[in-house]
């Protein structure tokens, strides 16, 4: 018999090193979000340029805890869009802040979806340029530079956030069994996709289901 996503829930709740870690973890994160939220805003009523804002988004990041941002993924790639994009155009700075500009879990997926393909053809405009591949920003980052923006930006209700983690570990679930595969999800090889506005909804569907889950298990093991 497979694993169950009880199985797992449950051995989640019984780490307790892994939980204090985490909790730990987000202590910190909570802490910098008014910092965070503080810089981004800046940006997006540009009172701050893109080359600015960078350098000031990374110092918020290293004060308490960095989110996982000040490398691959995040802050590269912002710093990226800042120094290959905006060379010899303002397009994406100006596009950035259109994109963050009201930015909340509500419109996250749309958001992403409309990135996503101002990225695709930033790849060509930039090609067109001859810059090699390694300074454009692919399109595939858009969920988790998106994501991440929206939690600072509307941390009450708490967006997903595209960490490659999340992303490996739903499908690594789905392809064990352990949770069924929600209608219109996109699997990748190693990880689900997430391009479209439909994409995000499918997983924000897994996410509620497997939150259920782990609600209904968190009171069992108080009854225990």
């Amino acid at each position: 018999m497979g694993v169950t996503l009880s199985d797992i829930v449950q051995a989640y709740f019984e780490d307790q090193e892994f939980q204090q870690h985490w909790s730990s973890v987000a202590t910190k994160r909570d802490a910098s979000i008014p910092k965070l939220q503080e810089v981004t805003l800046q940006f997006v009523h540009a009172e701050l340029d893109m080359k600015t804002f960078c350098p000031q988004l990374d110092k918020a990041l290293r004060l308490e805890d960095d989110w996982g941002a000040t490398g691959f993924g995040f802050m590269m790639e912002l710093n990226k869009l800042n120094k290959y994009h905006s060379d010899t155009s303002t397009l994406a700075e100006e596009h950035l802040r259109t994109t963050l500009r009201g930015l909340n879990k509500a419109n996250l997926g749309e958001r992403i979806e409309e990135f996503y393909s101002f990225l695709l053809k930033e790849r060509e405009r930039l090609r067109h340029e001859g810059k090699s591949g390694a300074m454009i920003v692919p399109a595939s980052r858009s969920p988790f530079l998106l994501s991440l923006f929206a939690f600072w930006l509307d941390p009450e209700n708490q967006p997903i956030v595209y960490y490659d983690s999340l992303r490996k570990g739903l499908s690594m679930l789905i392809k064990a069994g352990a949770i069924p595969e929600p209608p219109g999800l996109t699997l990748g090889p190693t990880a689900i996709e997430v391009r479209t506005t439909a994409d995000h909804q499918a997983v924000e569907a897994l996410v509620a289901r497997y939150q259920s889950a782990s609600t209904s298990a968190s009171h069992a093991s108080l009854l225990d």
